[in-house]
C-alpha cells in the first residue's frame, strides 16, 4: 500500500517431536509365539515397524520348554520422543518322540545280551538326555520276559514302547 511504509517481521515456525504412543505404530504387531522344541533359542519378532523406528527386546529368548513374556520396546524415528512397550508371550511345547526297547534273545544258560533302544518316531536334539532305564522281567528259564523302558526328560513328550526278550532251550 502505497500510504504506508511497511517493516516485516520474520516469525519463527517451531515443530516439536511428538511423544509416541501405541497409535502412532499403525500396524505393528508384537505377537505370541509358540515352538516346538528342537534344541535351539526361539524368539518373537515386532512386524510391521514403520520406517526408521526401532525396536529394542528383552526377555526374548527361549530354548527350553515353558513360556515367559517378552518386551519389545519401540522407539519412533527423529520425529518422536519416548518409547512405547508391547508384550508378548513366547512358549516351547514338548517335542514328541518314540522310544522303543529292542527284542533280544539267548539261549537257555548264556549270558544276558546288553540292553538297547532306538528312537523309532521323532528325534532327540543335540546331546540331550532322556535318562532311559531298560529293566528285563526276573527269570532264567525257557519263556518271554518283558523288557520295560522308562525315562524322563522336561522338553520331551516320550512314549514307551516295552521289547521282549526270549529265552530258548538249549
Amino acid at each position: 500500500n502505497d500510504n504506508y511504509d511497511i517493516t516485516f517481521v520474520n516469525g519463527t515456525y517451531t515443530i516439536t517431536k511428538k511423544t509416541l504412543t501405541e497409535n502412532d505404530l499403525g500396524k505393528t504387531k508384537f505377537e505370541d509365539g509358540s515352538f516346538v522344541y528342537d534344541g535351539t533359542k526361539k524368539q518373537i519378532e515386532v512386524t510391521g515397524l514403520p520406517e526408521g523406528f526401532t525396536v529394542e527386546y528383552e526377555n526374548n529368548t527361549k530354548t527350553n520348554v515353558g513360556s515367559k513374556e517378552a518386551t519389545a520396546k519401540v522407539k519412533g524415528n527423529e520425529n518422536y520422543t519416548g518409547t512405547v512397550t508391547l508384550k508378548a508371550t513366547i512358549e516351547v511345547t514338548k517335542a514328541k518322540v518314540e522310544l522303543t526297547a529292542d527284542d533280544k534273545t539267548k539261549v537257555y544258560g548264556e549270558e544276558d545280551e546288553a540292553l538297547t533302544y532306538k528312537v523309532t518316531s521323532g528325534e532327540v536334539y543335540g546331546t540331550d538326555d532322556l535318562n532311559v532305564n531298560l529293566n528285563r522281567e526276573v527269570g532264567e528259564n525257557v519263556g518271554t520276559y518283558t523288557i520295560t523302558i522308562t525315562g524322563t526328560n522336561d522338553n520331551y513328550d516320550i512314549t514307551f514302547v516295552n521289547g521282549t526278550y526270549t529265552i530258548t532251550k538249549k
